[in-house]
């Protein structure tokens, strides 16, 4: 599994930094995924394809889970 080094690396090699919020939010979402299963056709409860993140204007929100598509899900969708 990729770890929220490569992330904060990408973002670091664009000039940004993280705060601590923002850093926990990573560490928190990077350990959900290792507990995500794709999608099976005999065990669809463990579907869980889509994050939400709610927060303050101005937080990151949106750079953040960028951040994180660009590294995990390069081919996949975003809705904004």
């Amino acid at each position: 599994m990729k770890d929220i080094e490569i992330v904060l690396e990408n973002l670091s090699s664009k000039g940004i930094k993280v705060d601590q919020t923002q850093k926990l939010f990573l560490e928190a979402f990077l350990r959900m995924d290792s507990k995500y299963k794709p999608p099976s056709l005999f065990n669809k409860k463990n579907n869980k394809g889509n994050c939400y993140l709610w927060g303050q204007v101005g937080r990151g929100k949106t750079l953040l889970l960028d951040a994180v598509r660009d590294v995990y899900f390069a081919e996949s969708g975003r809705f904004h």
